[in-house]
């Protein structure tokens, strides 16, 4: 298109007094509408309850790095995600620590180094 020319419609407007709809909608059984899609329930791949209170017992409800009492956590020592999930021993209270947010995020930036 050049420039300089305006644009002109090639189809003329036309005024209609409604904005009625021009196709009719499509008939939708009501249980397709209100049913919910189905969703897999999230399954808990971490410690049992019986082991989570067994750890907050061992640490006595302390960090077991700084001893701090705030935003407590529970931490893999060998990580579900580096092979240790299969394990049976992977939630078990042997490969647990209780560690605090701050502790657990030190843990893991330094995990070569780690307990």
């Amino acid at each position: 298109m050049r420039r300089g020319r305006a644009l002109q419609r090639r189809t003329p407007l036309r005024s209609s007094g409604s904005l009625a709809r021009v196709t009719p909608l499509r008939r939708v059984a009501l249980a397709t509408v209100t049913a919910l899609p189905t969703r897999r329930p999230i399954s808990d791949t971490g410690p049992s309850k019986a082991t989570r209170r067994a750890l907050w017992d061992r640490a006595d409800g302390r960090c077991e790095v700084c001893g701090s009492t705030f935003a407590l956590q529970a931490h893999h020592r060998r990580p579900r995600g580096a092979g240790g999930s299969r394990a049976r021993d992977t939630n078990g209270l042997a490969n647990l620590l209780l560690l605090c947010a701050a502790s657990h995020l030190t843990v893991e930036l330094n995990r070569a180094n780690s307990l």
